[in-house]
């Protein structure tokens, strides 16, 4: 029971995280406010979250499950289990790496 309450507390800590910075995560949109381990993030085009996933490992050392996995190329699956001050530095990393796909015009 103390495992669970644990888990719950940290899940609802980085939940308010991720919608606090889903603002700031466009182009690569939520389609819902996440309620369990991991949400789903998608870029308009198909392609993208591929490409951005891989983007996001090369260049900011960040691993998001790429979206061809779930047989949908343009998104990316986000972790948001652990603890929160990690989680809070992986947000501030995933943020930088949307900016800077973004910035760069990656084509689909």
């Amino acid at each position: 029971e103390t495992l669970r309450a644990r888990t719950h507390a940290l899940l609802a800590e980085n939940h308010a995280r991720f919608r606090e910075a889903a603002p700031r995560l466009a182009p690569l949109r939520s389609a819902r406010s996440p309620s369990g381990t991991t949400a789903w993030c998608a870029f308009a085009a198909d392609g993208l979250g591929d490409r951005f996933s891989e983007h996001a490992l090369a260049r900011h050392d960040l691993a998001l499950a790429p979206g061809r996995v779930f047989g949908d190329s343009r998104g990316v699956r986000v972790a948001l289990g652990g603890e929160p001050a990690r989680f809070a530095a992986a947000l501030s990393a995933l943020e930088r790496a949307v900016a800077d796909f973004a910035a760069a015009r990656v084509p689909a």
